[in-house]
């Protein structure tokens, strides 16, 4: 069956804004697979056009495949992301894991959590 692209009205919305500003900040990354709407491969174009360095590109079987070679379980492997729009890392795992660098990340939820539990990690104990 395949990867069920999630792509709509919003996805164009954004690439169009990218391409239109011409903003190198925040990063763009699209996740290609076979099932992709061809209108929203033809406007990740467009701004690849604008000169701005965006989208990345990350091909989903591909991902999966490097997941698997570096080890993880094929239900892990099957759950990778893109890091800050730049590297691959797999959902719920230890970046050093991964053997990429730490991608850099505030995340305002994670701090309150930190601070109300001591240091303390409710997903990880």
């Amino acid at each position: 069956m395949g990867t069920k692209d999630a792509c709509n009205d919003l996805t164009c919305i954004c690439l169009e804004a990218q391409a239109y500003l011409r903003l190198n900040q925040p990063p763009i990354a699209m996740r290609y697979h076979r099932n992709i709407n061809q209108n929203v491969v033809d406007r990740a174009i467009d701004v690849i056009r604008a000169g701005t360095g965006h989208p990345s590109w990350f091909n989903e079987d591909l991902l999966e495949k490097w997941g698997m070679m570096r080890g993880y379980c094929p239900e892990d492997a099957k759950n990778t992301a893109a890091g800050g729009c730049v590297a691959n890392y797999v959902k719920g795992k230890c970046v050093l894991q991964t053997g990429i660098v730490e991608v850099g990340g505030f995340v305002a939820p994670k701090l309150l959590e930190r601070t109300l539990l001591n240091g303390g990690d409710l997903m990880y104990g």
